[in-house]
């Protein structure tokens, strides 16, 4: 199989979770091996876990391990939400209420029907003003949160603090003070209106409204990473997609955010990315026969391919950087 075929093998995988059709398969010609390698790398193995744990199509021991995972990840996450009650505590406390973004916001408003389907870096809670995030960070930090040690951002304008990491646990948490870099500022709606407050577990949080949890969504991964310019997307994205689109795709604004993203010159990254999340993910019976789908087939087959577009990101990126804030330099020097 091709590297392209093992890709779409797991996306399909992945789509009954998110309410599409079962894609039948033969087991004795795929390479395994790759697929728990991919989706691995693409954040997706402990949720093909959850959708493949009874499938017997899928030898033992590749259910087994991807079984593993899946339970290694649900425990994982059980911690971080401790640590995401204490802090929201502290918060609290302190009369805030912080709105828990991507990996955070999915766990505590169960998108996924198994907590462990979903992989987390860290956790990022957004107090949206400069003195508000000033208040959060002393709250964290009298709660026993320490500053990371991490590399410094690069600018001033960064649109969160520097990380807090939890003592007990090593768990990372962002004070965001936007929801996106103030450049993307455009593409999501950072308006308290857009928030959704909520009692959890007897704490008082908010989550973004699914309109703008999907854009944010895509505008982090493919902007913010840049995986757009990289070629390939990944998967834990369209899937995230797909279940957003599947669960509360009624209350999502989808001209409004296309209207947002044609203004800033980003359409072609909101076209692509939802039609790649609907041909892998949502229908993967159908056709991919669309460029969209050909120039991805051949960047994953080849994935040096696109390797120029990311240099070049860079060295603008990078030299903006530098005009508009100087002291990028002695902080990148030292």
């Amino acid at each position: 199989m091709t590297r392209w075929e093992v890709f779409r093998l797991i996306a399909a995988g992945l789509s009954p979770a998110a309410g599409g059709a079962r894609v039948p398969r033969t087991a004795a010609d795929i390479p395994w091996a790759q697929v728990i390698e991919a989706s691995s790398e693409h954040l997706v193995a402990p949720a093909l876990g959850w959708v493949w744990r009874d499938d017997e199509q899928v030898p033992r021991e590749v259910a087994d391990c991807l079984a593993t995972l899946l339970e290694l990840n649900r425990q994982r996450n059980a911690i971080i939400l401790r640590v995401v009650e204490r802090a929201v505590a502290a918060l609290n406390a302190a009369n805030l209420r912080p709105t828990l973004l991507k990996g955070a916001a999915a766990l505590v408003d169960d998108l996924y029907p198994d907590p462990g389907m979903r992989v987390i870096a860290d956790v990022d809670l957004l107090l949206p003003d400069e003195s508000a995030a000033a208040a959060g960070a002393a709250a964290l930090d009298r709660a026993g949160f320490t500053r990371s040690t991490g590399r410094a951002p690069f600018d001033a304008a960064f649109h969160h603090l520097p990380a807090r990491v939890d003592r007990e646990t090593g768990a990372s948490l962002e004070l965001h003070r936007s929801v996106v870099p103030a450049r993307y500022g455009r593409l999501v709606d950072d308006g308290r209106a857009r928030h959704v407050a909520m009692h959890w577990r007897g704490l008082e949080i908010a989550l973004l409204e699914p309109t703008e949890r999907l854009a944010h969504a895509i505008v982090h991964s493919q902007i913010v990473d840049e995986h757009y310019w990289r070629g390939v997307p990944r998967l834990r994205l369209l899937f995230e997609l797909a279940m957003l689109r599947q669960r509360d795709g009624h209350r999502i604004a989808f001209t409004e955010i296309e209207q947002r993203f044609a203004r800033a010159d980003f359409h072609r990254v909101l076209g692509e990315t939802l039609a790649m999340s609907r041909a892998l993910i949502e229908r993967p019976q159908a056709t991919h026969g669309s460029d969209v789908m050909r120039r991805l087939e051949a960047t994953v087959n080849r994935p040096s391919r696109r390797q120029w577009a990311i240099y070049a990101r860079a060295v603008v990126r990078n030299a903006r950087r530098v005009i508009a804030n100087p002291a990028f330099v002695l902080a990148a020097l030292t």
